[in-house]
């Protein structure tokens, strides 16, 4: 069901919900997301203990959707702002990869982040115990597994579909 018609809505100043969810070795980051700036770092959901282990979707500073792990960071779909987005993010020790709107928008090689410590923050991000690069924006779902979801990765983007029209 929908719990608020059109998502929670961000000021990109403050808003956050904080976790206590560890991103895990593996894991797949689900969000569906409408921002309302282009251009700048807003997460849907992301944490870090220092600048090479962290776990994050996001539209990054360069205006794509991109997930983040590691070092590293992969995402080619560039943002409009006021436009929805369905964005299907996985990682594990060996690869990453990004679909936007059911369509492949990045991938990569990558190590798996190695945080222990702090949880995941949605609507910023949990840069070691401090917030950072707030959303600015709806979000209407979040959904995070602690495995690789490839293998289902359809049939969850046409359930999310069917339930918002995004694609």
């Amino acid at each position: 069901g929908a719990l608020v018609v059109g998502g929670l809505d961000f000021d990109g100043v403050d808003d956050e919900f904080n976790t206590s969810l560890i991103p895990p070795s593996t894991a797949t980051l689900i969000g569906v997301a409408t921002w309302d700036v282009e251009a700048a770092t807003q997460m849907i959901v992301g944490a870090r203990d220092s600048a090479n282990e962290r776990s994050y979707l996001a539209q990054a500073s360069g205006g794509n959707i991109t997930l983040g792990v590691g070092a590293g960071a992969v995402g080619t779909q560039a943002v409009t702002a006021s436009t929805e987005y369905l964005a299907f993010a996985k990682y594990n020790s060996g690869d990453n990869d990004v679909f936007v709107n059911t369509l492949a928008s990045g991938s990569s090689a990558s190590a798996s982040p190695t945080n222990t410590t702090y949880g995941y923050n949605i609507g910023s991000f949990n840069d070691a115990g401090t917030a950072s690069s707030f959303m600015n924006g709806r979000i209407r779902e979040v959904i995070i597994y602690n495995t690789d979801q490839s293998a289902n990765r359809v049939g969850i983007e046409t359930n999310i579909n069917a339930a918002y029209s995004i694609s």
